[in-house]
């Protein structure tokens, strides 16, 4: 029996040319070894009575798919286009040209309550093989940012069945990925706090819904978001003065805008993620002690912004000339 180090584990992705139709693997991505994927299934327990006090055997119920992907670094010219999409399902008709080999990608949350679906490939060695999971999405998104660190991506993820995979032939580059010297600004009501804001975490849940018909199959059927994106985070932050924390005990809203710029990608274009979450609504605002200073651990919701017609816009400028 041959051994597999944890760490050999490969993880892949490509968006389904064929919705819920497993697709071969060309996006390779490197989180942290715990990212996993699995089956969960249930058994229907015998409860019946008969001569004897012992179970007779269950029988098969519903499959579906989960998994979870743990501490993805956000590379600056790599996958975070498709994630993006993959959580949110909605993009502007083409990438905008910047010029200098730039381009623009605009994702908005879908106004289609069927999304495109993803397969995802899990190689974990010769000793399992490889498995792809089909008809997948994100249902969950989480951006982490703190200080001194990479700008970090989780992700709950959902689907309809398991099969033999392909991660296809995986590469992978050098790091060089978003770190929290890129942040440019973290605009509250268009005034940048990034000198007071020491950490945040972002939470964006299309609240994807898989569809179980009595059909004659234990897996799914698909898989659709009929609900709308719900948005919500915290941030630690220093207490400079009360202009925020007003808006609290008003019960206003703000907005939240935090823009990262990375390296070059030629002339004066470079790499970019804008996060642009329209309205939010604090839910708490308690005092606190943030490295022996005076601070608050603040909380909010995203709330739909009738005036930008979304509740959140993420924008990335890369290289990337074609849609996701």
């Amino acid at each position: 029996m041959a051994d597999t180090g944890i760490r050999e584990k490969v993880v892949a992705f490509e968006k389904e040319s064929t919705r819920l139709t497993l697709e071969t693997a060309a996006n390779w991505i490197a989180p942290e070894s715990s990212t996993e994927f699995q089956v969960d299934r249930v058994l229907l327990e015998d409860n019946g009575t008969r001569d004897i006090k012992e179970k007779f055997p269950s029988v098969v119920g519903p499959k579906a798919v989960s998994g979870s992907i743990v501490n993805l670094p956000v590379e600056q010219d790599a996958n975070l286009g498709d994630l993006l999409f993959a959580v949110l399902g909605g993009q502007g008709a083409s990438p905008g040209s910047l010029g200098d080999g730039g381009y623009s990608h605009v994702f908005t949350p879908a106004t289609v309550i069927i999304p495109p679906t993803y397969s995802f490939h899990v190689d974990r060695g010769a000793v399992l093989g490889v498995k792809g999971y089909n008809g997948c999405l994100i249902k969950k998104m989480t951006l982490n940012q703190e200080q001194g660190e990479r700008l970090m991506m989780n992700a709950e993820i959902i689907g309809l069945n398991e099969a033999t995979g392909n991660v296809g032939s995986p590469s992978f580059s050098d790091p060089d990925p978003f770190t929290f010297d890129h942040i440019s600004s973290i605009a509250l009501a268009t005034v940048d706090n990034k000198a007071n804001i020491v950490s945040f975490s972002i939470n964006i849940d299309n609240q994807a819904k898989l569809k179980t018909p009595i059909n004659g199959v234990v897996t799914p059927s698909d898989i659709n978001c009929v609900d709308g994106v719900l948005v919500d985070g915290t941030f630690n932050t220093y207490m400079v003065n009360e202009t925020e924390r007003d808006k609290y005990v008003a019960g206003s809203v703000s907005d939240l805008v935090i823009t990262y710029i990375g390296k070059v990608i030629g002339g004066a274009i470079t790499y970019k993620i804008t996060i642009d979450i329209h309205k939010i609504e604090y839910q708490a605002y308690p005092f606190g002690d943030i490295n022996g200073m005076f601070g608050a651990s603040v909380a909010f919701n995203a709330v739909y912004s009738t005036g930008d017609s979304q509740t959140i816009t993420v924008t990335i400028q890369n290289a990337q000339s074609g849609s996701y």
